[in-house]
């Protein structure tokens, strides 16, 4: 996909009116200093001119300054000119120094906002990856660029047409022509600038893939099995070897830019110096004046550099728009591909509960239903148990009832109304979950519980109160911190837990709001068989009054659940409780008679040792 002149105009003009929304009065007050800016040098240009025609006016070649009040007055002027542009660089550094502190922020905070507000499909996509790397890779650097640019930019369009309005009354055709030496430069600029971008664009599957080569060497996560499989060499080399190919296509776009630009810009100087040479002649022969040589030459020598620097603003706003192009297509994602939802609040009292009816998931971008056909019925003040193997469609269920995902045919209803019906935050009000990759946070244990009710996040009685309940007290009262202890490896003076002990935490967090509706995905993966009796015996005194679902591997765990539900191949295959499916002699019943055998084995051996 390429981005067209006018999508980048749209993208800067859109990334302007966001700096203007931040701060008008910041935008206006460096407009006047940008201006003034501009016009200074012009005037001290015209001042050197008549200074040097009132000396050379001068009758007497020993006439001391003050005998010529006129100069005196102009170099006064002139010096005030000299300090003048000072104050205001010092004053333009300040302002767009203040103003970008400003609109990074801004724009990341927006970046983050709308990621959060995305579907949770967006996240199953490789491709909406490469557009958040595409979208977080420039924020940092472009803004900056374009804040810094702008006011030079300005400043140097000011200057130039102040003198090109001197150079337009001495001689048209000279003037036009050094307008239009500096065009092909801005052409191939444009071009180069248009080829970077695509580049960058083509290589961001590589650079993600350079990231994560980093991530697996510098990660916690991984750093055990690097070493003790010892991968540090071969992931570095693939890690180098990416990079490397990045880096090997934008020399060789340089160097083609190099070879370009470079005879360009030396007949753009010898354009320059032949005109120098025509004003220092028509100097000589009496055309002009001694001031009008100094002014002229001054301008043309200006002249260049400024033409060179509006050259260089224009490339730069080139690139910046085609890479921030990136960040407002990433704001520009549909959020959801439903209607907009009817915003209804939740009932306070779940009366009907859950109920699936002809439902089918696809994920994005694959022709197999991860779930097919489901019909189901999840009544309040029922603990319902979701089994079957890896890949079978237990954890996209949980995902739909969560409203991560949306079917792609059929429909979910709460209470007879559909879910994406319900407002959504007041949906999560009565919602609590943990999921089989529960997240552990490098932050103290008080937030690792709370997060879970975030409105009561410092009710330290209620976070006591959920601790109890999963188990989770027992090793935080032995920690030197209590609840204010700083968890993982990443933080100074943070203390690192156990699976299991995370696990706790996790389900302290999913116990500790006053939800309807309770998911459990895996709750017991990483606990002992003791700590696992324990835990589900509290989970069924929790559950027994909301719609409670518990997906388990652990046959243990989920035999005592009002009722089972066994998917295979996205389809439900067998309902009813523990006793009913044993009796049907089907899947359900193998895999309990499998998990069974192999404990009881286990145990025969360790009582023989």
């Amino acid at each position: 996909m390429t981005t067209t002149n006018k999508e980048k105009a749209v993208s800067f003009l859109r990334l302007l009116k966001l700096m203007w929304d931040i701060s008008p009065r910041h935008i206006i007050v460096l407009g006047i200093v940008v201006v003034l800016q501009g016009l200074l040098p012009v005037s001290g240009a015209l001042i050197v001119r008549e200074i040097v025609n009132e000396v050379a006016a001068l009758p007497d070649a020993q006439t001391s300054l003050t005998d010529s009040p006129p100069a005196v007055r102009l170099l006064v002027l002139g010096i005030g000119i000299a300090v003048a542009i000072i104050v205001l660089r010092s004053v333009e550094q300040l302002l767009t120094t203040t103003f970008s502190e400003r609109v990074v922020p801004d724009m990341n905070m927006k970046l983050v906002k709308k990621a959060v507000r995305l579907d949770h499909s967006f996240f199953e996509q490789p491709r909406f990856y490469d557009m958040l790397f595409q979208a977080q890779s420039e924020i940092g650097r472009r803004p900056l660029m374009i804040i810094q640019e702008v006011p030079k930019f300005a400043k140097n369009l000011v200057t130039l047409a102040g003198f090109l309005i001197i150079l337009l009354n001495f001689n048209v055709l000279l003037t036009l022509l050094l307008i239009a030496t500096g065009l092909p430069t801005t052409y191939f600029e444009n071009y180069f600038s248009r080829a970077l971008f695509n580049l960058t664009r083509k290589q961001t599957p590589i650079m993600r893939w350079a990231n994560y080569y980093r991530t697996l060497l510098t990660s916690v996560t991984s750093a055990a099995e690097v070493r003790i499989f010892r991968l540090k060499d071969i992931l570095i080399d693939r890690f180098y070897n990416h990079l490397l190919g990045v880096q090997n296509a934008k020399v060789r776009l340089a160097r083609q830019r190099i070879l370009v630009l470079s005879p360009l810009e030396i007949l753009t100087v010898l354009i320059y110096w032949g005109v120098f040479a025509w004003i220092i002649n028509s100097t000589m022969i009496g055309r002009l004046t001694l001031g009008d040589l100094v002014l002229f030459s001054s301008i043309f020598l200006q002249v260049n550099a400024i033409i060179a620097g509006v050259q260089m603003s224009i490339r730069i706003f080139n690139e910046s728009a085609l890479f921030i192009s990136h960040f407002f297509g990433f704001l520009d994602l549909q959020e959801s591909e439903l209607p907009p939802s009817k915003n209804l609040p939740v009932p306070s009292e779940i009366q009907e509960g859950i109920v699936f009816k002809d439902v089918t998931f696809y994920y994005p971008e694959s022709n197999r239903p991860a779930l097919r056909d489901i019909n189901l019925h999840i009544r309040p003040g029922e603990t319902l148990a979701i089994v079957g193997d890896n890949g079978a469609g237990k954890s996209t269920l949980v995902k739909l009832i969560a409203r991560l995902y949306h079917p792609s045919k059929g429909s979910i209803t709460l209470d007879g109304i559909p879910l994406h019906d319900y407002d959504l935050e007041e949906y999560y009000r009565q919602f609590s979950a943990i999921s089989q990759d529960f997240v552990q946070y490098s932050l103290s244990v008080q937030d690792n519980i709370g997060f879970g009710y975030i409105e009561e996040l410092d009710n330290h009685d209620l976070t006591r109160q959920a601790a109890n309940i999963s188990g989770a007290d027992e090793f935080i009262e032995t920690l030197e911190d209590g609840y204010g202890t700083l968890l993982g490896r990443i933080f100074d003076d943070s203390t690192q837990l156990s699976r299991g002990q995370w696990q706790k935490l996790s389900l302290a967090r999913a116990y500790i709001k006053p939800s309807q509706i309770l998911i459990l995905d895996e709750p017991t993966a990483a606990l002992d068989v003791k700590t696992e009796a324990k835990v589900i015996e509290r989970y069924n005194e929790e559950a027994s009054n909301k719609i409670a679902i518990l997906i388990s591997h652990r046959f243990g765990a989920v035999r005592h659940a009002d009722r089972i539900i066994v998917l295979e191949n996205g389809r439900i295959i067998e309902n009813g409780t523990h006793d009913e499916l044993m009796a049907l002699d089907g899947l359900y019943a193998m895999m309990f008679n499998l998990q069974m055998n192999r404990f009881t084995g286990t145990m025969e051996t360790l009582l023989d040792e």
